[in-house]
């Protein structure tokens, strides 16, 4: 229920798209831009709290592009990387090609890089709807009219107790980037859009 009340109102606050259609091939490549940076702030009332996120290191490797993100929380009165935790979903490292989008680990570079590249991306290009079931091993990317695509984690209720907060985390993309991240995958388990 937190995942479809989140992306309500992450849709609710997206930037509108000049074409409320589908999103097209090539959507993931705002994802990899040099110097791409996406500040995003926790609406909550009397919140200070933003968490930017930015790329650094980008290259390319064979047919695809490869950025590394800088994960910054602050909260108003001191910054601090969350990157190596559960922010974002832990990726610090993106790839796209023509065959899509693949979230990897910071650490992998060279030939485990190539290898990874070679095999079937984390979500296609363009974006299709893809239901969290077991055999998705609970990861969903859920596509709306406007170019939103959504996508996350959402382990089944049965193995979610609440105590430590959401169980799901999701990330928004939009044509232009990233528009929120919200649950486990943000910090302070909340959620944080443009």
């Amino acid at each position: 229920m937190r995942r479809v009340l989140a992306c309500a109102v992450v849709m609710a606050f997206a930037p509108a798209a000049a074409d409320p259609a589908r999103p097209a091939k090539g959507f993931w490549r705002a994802l990899v831009q040099p110097g791409a940076r996406w500040v995003l702030h926790d609406k909550l009332p009397g919140s200070r709290d933003a968490l930017a996120i930015e790329t650094y290191d980008v290259r390319k490797v064979g047919g695809a592009e490869i950025a590394r993100l800088r994960w910054t929380f602050d909260d108003g009165t001191r910054h601090r990387d969350v990157g190596p935790t559960a922010a974002g979903g832990g990726f610090r490292q993106l790839a796209v090609s023509a065959a899509g989008l693949y979230l990897l680990p910071a650490d992998l570079d060279g030939a485990r890089l190539a290898a990874a590249l070679r095999g079937a991306p984390t979500h296609a290009d363009p974006p299709a709807t893809v239901d969290a079931t077991a055999q998705t091993h609970n990861r969903y990317l859920h596509v709306a009219d406007g170019g939103l695509a959504c996508f996350g984690e959402a382990p089944p209720d049965a193995g979610c107790d609440g105590e430590y907060g959401s169980c799901d985390g999701e990330l928004c993309v939009a044509g232009d980037g990233i528009v929120s991240v919200s649950g486990r995958w943000a910090p302070g388990d909340t959620t944080f859009h443009r």
